[in-house]
């Protein structure tokens, strides 16, 4: 038998459990999904360490029949100063749209047992892990 929708609370369709999100917590989740993806890209893009570094390697004993586990860094150039103030200007707006989508007044008007549905549903999720996006 499919679920009735909470009665309480008119964010919830007759049909089904599908949420009516604001257009403006869509477009600020949208902006989320975008300046992570930035924000990832370039952290793959720069230098594993942030300061000039030497290269280094390191083994470790792990009593495997597939032997130790070598770790090796090459040597790092370091980042440059735009690198770094681009790195911290994206992770700050990530932060403040990440704020933005949790504190939206919208999330108030959902009973708090559907609240972590919701978020999905509003983050797109199944659609990522369809496309193979997500773990």
């Amino acid at each position: 038998m499919p679920r009735q929708p909470n009665s309480n609370t008119s964010t919830l369709t007759r049909e089904s459990t599908a949420y009516r999100f604001p257009d403006r917590l869509r477009a600020l989740q949208l902006q989320v999904h975008r300046v992570r993806a930035q924000y990832e890209a370039m952290g793959r893009q720069l230098p594993w360490s942030v300061e000039a570094t030497q290269g280094w390697s390191s083994t470790t004993k792990t009593y495997s029949p597939l032997g130790d586990r070598i770790t090796a860094f090459p040597a790092s150039p370091g980042w440059t100063t735009e690198q770094i103030g681009q790195y911290a200007r994206l992770r700050r707006r990530l932060v403040r749209l990440s704020a933005a989508v949790i504190t939206h007044p919208w999330w108030s008007s959902v009973p708090t047992g559907e609240q972590v549905v919701a978020a999905w549903r509003s983050s797109g999720w199944k659609r990522r892990r369809r496309a193979g996006h997500c773990g």
